[in-house]
């Protein structure tokens, strides 16, 4: 059985002690520390066995924070973030650590078509980037097999990716998210109540 759950604490008690295999979390995008708050007290019922393992499946609907996508035993979740940033020009990049890609820190959102209107601004889309920080994007887009993309100074595309194309764009995110899917724990995880503090991408 499944109950969709927008607020009331107590209905989550009472649904869990009912016999509900499966609670739906929802009111959580755009809610920012709020949500995040309430998504703790959630998963503080759900898992208040000593070995802090879910006593209920739980799918959270709109999950779009890093931070929350790692720090709870979700059963399941849906986001709209991966095509929501490909279509305004932007790919998820994970963070290089010991030369490894690492998927414990929130990615770094990298502004890379061509027709974003900071193409221009230092620091702020992928031409402007250093170069040993281009070189951290260009790694991961051959990782995941996704084209930069190439256009010539008239505007004909050469090659298709992620520079001018957004559904390459919201490809190499998908891939993001199903490499963060296979980077978290085998469900179900304990639930631990801390803080996931998140570095810079080139730091």
């Amino acid at each position: 059985r499944f109950f969709f759950l927008g607020g009331a604490l107590g209905w989550l008690s009472r649904y869990r002690a009912g016999g509900y295999v499966l609670v739906g979390l929802g009111g959580l995008a755009g809610g920012g520390g709020r949500a995040s708050d309430w998504i703790d007290l959630c998963f503080e019922l759900i898992c208040d066995q000593p070995s802090r393992l879910p006593k209920i499946r739980t799918h959270g609907f709109g999950v779009t924070s890093h931070q929350d996508l790692i720090r709870y035993p979700w059963w399941s979740v849906d986001s709209s973030t991966w095509t929501k940033s490909g279509a305004f020009g932007k790919i998820s990049v994970p963070r290089l650590r010991g030369g490894k890609f690492t998927f414990g820190d929130a990615p770094y959102l990298i502004i890379i078509s061509d027709d974003s209107p900071r193409a221009k601004e230092q620091g702020q889309h992928y031409k402007t980037l250093t170069p040993p920080e281009k070189r951290i994007v260009d790694r991961w887009l051959a990782e995941i097999n996704i084209p930069i993309g190439k256009t010539a100074i008239d505007g004909t595309v050469e090659e298709y990716g992620v520079t001018n194309r957004h559904s390459e764009r919201k490809i190499a995110n998908l891939l993001f998210f199903e490499k963060l899917r296979a980077w978290l724990p085998e469900y179900p995880w304990p639930f631990k109540l801390e803080q996931n503090k998140s570095r810079g991408l080139f730091g």
